[in-house]
């Protein structure tokens, strides 16, 4: 595969512009950054939470996939910083979420209603999207928004941890491959999201460090 040249990179910068942003919620703002397209009017907006276990990462460390999510689907995109452990435990991260996408809906109200020709009422697409473990905050934002009946145009799940017993197949076919069923178990009990106490060192922060973004935790429903 190819790899991008410097110009091109800059190229792609140049396509989406950014802002810091805070979003209110009950606990508090939540600092985001929001990319837009720089060419045109957002498509429809993307409320994005990143990876690292609950415990890491940061919309800053993901500012180059959520740039290139702009980027390619024409969408604006809110990378949300939401809490994160020993701070605080779930579902502070989901409410987090949760306190994006209502912002988000009314951007979207907000930008539908000032496009030439748009019926009143209307509104642009929200949809929820993570990877890794900001997956599995995606699914359970969903699955909160569907209970709540609040509108929701897709939810985008890249690598989810969603098999809470780690029962798949795969677990036991490669059982040394990172991340391991005892480490994504191990991150579940830190997170609050598993029975059991916390241990005293989660498994998952032994990975090297340009791993630890992706070492993914098991979320239980919201």
């Amino acid at each position: 595969m190819a790899t991008p040249t410097h110009s091109a990179a800059a190229q792609s910068r140049a396509q989406v512009r950014w802002e810091h942003a805070r979003i209110p919620s009950p606990s508090g703002p939540v600092p985001a950054r929001v990319y837009r397209p720089a060419a045109s009017a957002p498509q429809g907006w993307l409320v994005w939470a990143h990876g690292g276990s609950r415990r890491a990462g940061s919309a800053r460390d993901w500012h180059g996939p959520t740039a290139e999510l702009a980027r390619t689907s024409g969408f604006a995109v809110a990378s949300v910083d939401y809490r994160l452990v020993p701070e605080v435990r779930h579902p502070a991260m989901v409410e987090d979420v949760l306190a994006a996408l209502a912002w988000a809906r009314e951007q979207a109200r907000v930008q539908a209603g000032e496009r030439a020709g748009e019926r009143a009422g209307e509104s642009l697409p929200v949809a929820v999207g993570g990877d890794s473990a900001g997956a599995t905050l995606a699914a359970c934002a969903a699955l909160a928004c569907r209970d709540r009946a609040l509108p929701l145009a897709a939810q985008v799940l890249v690598y989810p941890p969603l098999d809470p017993g780690c029962a798949a197949a795969s677990y036991h076919r490669f059982p040394d491959m990172f991340p391991t069923a005892s480490c994504l178990t191990a991150a579940g009990r830190t997170t609050g999201t598993r029975a059991g106490p916390p241990p005293p060192t989660a498994p998952c922060s032994t990975a090297p460090p340009s791993r630890r973004p992706t070492c993914a935790a098991w979320h239980g429903p919201s």
